[in-house]
């Protein structure tokens, strides 16, 4: 299993050209072990392993994080569909994660429920619909 790396050799590792695969692909299974989800898409995307970024796109959905799935749609290895972002944003809603749900459901093409996860948040961050305007998607 790999340590965690410090911040800087993490970064000279995935900025080498010269870095080999197996190396790549052990850190990004123990980041991924741990629950490093962000730093093991990193190391799988660096290494161009589709079926390790599939299991980080698994892990983020269950978690119904938003966030990571976000930055895993910049990547062209990277396939998420709107019933990706459908089920991350259900998962987060469940979880509480209601900005992660708003941002997820209007990913999926779901303004309506963007927009009750949305309210959601607001009891959540101490405010009541109320106190708050909200602003209209961007889209």
């Amino acid at each position: 299993m790999a340590r965690k790396l410090p911040t800087l050799e993490k970064r000279a590792l995935l900025h080498s050209p010269a870095v080999s695969r197996d190396k790549l692909l052990a850190y990004a299974e123990s980041y991924l072990e741990d629950g490093y989800l962000y730093e093991a898409m990193e190391f799988f995307e660096k290494a161009r392993e589709q079926a390790g970024l599939d299991r980080v796109r698994d892990a983020a959905i269950s978690e119904g994080n938003a966030g990571l799935l976000g930055w895993m749609a910049r990547n062209a290895l990277s396939q998420i569909t709107e019933e990706h972002w459908r089920r991350a944003a259900e998962n987060a809603m469940k979880g509480g994660k209601y900005r992660f749900a708003a941002a997820a459901f209007e990913r999926a093409g779901d303004a309506t429920k963007a927009q009750e996860a949305r309210q959601a948040a607001l009891p959540a961050a101490g405010a009541s619909p109320q106190s708050r305007k909200e602003e209209p998607a961007k889209e």
